[in-house]
C-alpha cells in the first residue's frame, strides 16, 4: 500500500520531469530570439525580471517579512 506522502512525491517527481524537459525543448528557440542583441542587455533584462518574479512569489507567498529579516541578518 503506497502512502499519500509517496503519491504526493511521484507526482512531484513527474511534473519537475515535465517541466526540465519542456524547458531543454525550448531553450534553443531562447537563445536564438537573443542572438541578435548585445550580453549588457541580456544582463539587464534578466536581473530586472528575476526581481520583478521574485517581489512577485515573495508577495504571492507572504514570505517578504521573513525574506527581510534574513537579509537584515546578514
Amino acid at each position: 500500500m503506497t502512502s499519500v506522502r509517496a503519491v504526493e512525491q511521484t507526482r512531484m517527481g513527474i511534473a519537475a520531469l515535465l517541466v526540465s524537459n519542456i524547458g531543454w525543448g525550448v531553450l534553443p528557440l531562447y537563445w536564438h530570439a537573443l542572438s541578435g542583441m548585445n550580453a549588457i542587455s541580456v544582463l539587464a533584462y534578466r536581473l530586472i525580471a528575476t526581481l520583478v518574479v521574485m517581489i512577485a512569489l515573495l508577495m504571492a507567498f507572504r514570505r517578504y517579512r521573513a525574506y527581510h529579516r534574513a537579509i537584515a541578518a546578514l
